[in-house]
């Protein structure tokens, strides 16, 4: 659930119950935590009831729960908020725009938690003398017409009308050479492609949403996720899957994806002592029973 705290402090007479529910609040978090650590929900829980617990500031405590809830769930929109938050309050609101566009982009039509973003989106642009947020553009998708259309299609079919849509917003994309870029529009079909499962078109349209405006790491794990699924079974990662890892990690050296496949990038040219140097950090990040640790153990034993 978002509850999205961003006031100020409590005041009146709930002020000593407000504050006694927060306290509440982040003790239960632990709590959960203590008996499932990689738990995201609980992760941004903690780190949302902890910035309500410093009267709305995103303290460093905080941002480091959220941002271990997005590397286990990076879709997290509490933990996008609030990290944005933490960057409007540092000063840095080019960031914290830029991330708040992402989750307005990714969230539903319907989501509760859009009028308070969109008006923190106004507030900390109005601020920082920056031109007030345009709306992120409607999300590519059928309409009324072309739904009532597809209900009388057999699956098959169905699947080709899609397709036809994701290629015809392609082809939109590609003739705007020359004009103002669409780095969104970029982004919607790289997401497209990969829901279709086409992804070498998913890179393609991320590199070029990239070459745009530098991606953000949630958005270079789904880039390098396209890459990683293309791989046949015990292959090494392409030099071009290799280079966006490497940013990944570079930006969060604790991500998963980033740790495995830059270990096996390493084993296959010879760098053993690297890969079981990345491949024990990724080790003692798993829970004890993930379902990947005896496959990873045995990686690291080949690797030494």
């Amino acid at each position: 659930m978002l509850i999205l705290f961003v006031s100020g402090p409590a005041r009146g007479p709930d002020e000593l119950s407000a504050s006694r529910d927060v306290a509440q609040a982040v003790a239960a978090a632990r709590a959960r935590l203590a008996e499932q650590p990689d738990d995201p929900d609980a992760l941004s829980a903690l780190g949302e009831a902890l910035t309500h617990q410093a009267d709305g500031v995103v303290t460093p405590d905080a941002q480091s729960a959220f941002r271990r809830a997005l590397q286990h769930n990076a879709g997290d929109a509490r933990a996008m908020f609030y990290l944005g938050l933490g960057e409007a309050q540092a000063g840095d609101s080019q960031a914290a725009l830029q991330r708040w566009r992402d989750l307005e982009q990714r969230s539903p039509a319907n989501a509760p938690w859009l009028p308070t973003l969109r008006a923190e989106m106004g507030r900390v642009a109005r601020a920082a003398g920056l031109p007030p947020p345009a709306p992120s553009p409607p999300a590519p998708g059928p309409t009324q017409e072309q739904v009532q259309a597809m209900q009388g299609l057999t699956p098959e079919q169905r699947q080709q009308a899609i397709r036809g849509m994701v290629e015809g917003l392609e082809a939109r994309l590609r003739e705007s050479t020359g004009k103002p870029e669409d780095r969104d529009g970029w982004l919607r079909l790289a997401n497209a492609r990969k829901v279709l499962g086409e992804n070498d078109k998913a890179a393609e349209a991320f590199a070029r949403a990239d070459a745009i405006a530098a991606l953000e790491p949630r958005l270079l794990t789904d880039w390098a996720e396209a890459h990683v699924r293309q791989l046949q079974p015990g292959a090494a990662p392409s030099p071009e899957a290799v280079a966006v890892l490497e940013r990944l990690e570079k930006a969060e050296p604790r991500n998963a994806l980033a740790l495995f496949y830059l270990g096996a990038a390493d084993f296959a040219r010879g760098d053993k002592p690297a890969a079981a140097r990345r491949w024990k950090t990724l080790l003692a990040l798993l829970p004890a029973d993930a379902p990947i640790r005896a496959m990873l153990e045995a990686k690291i034993k080949e690797a030494e």
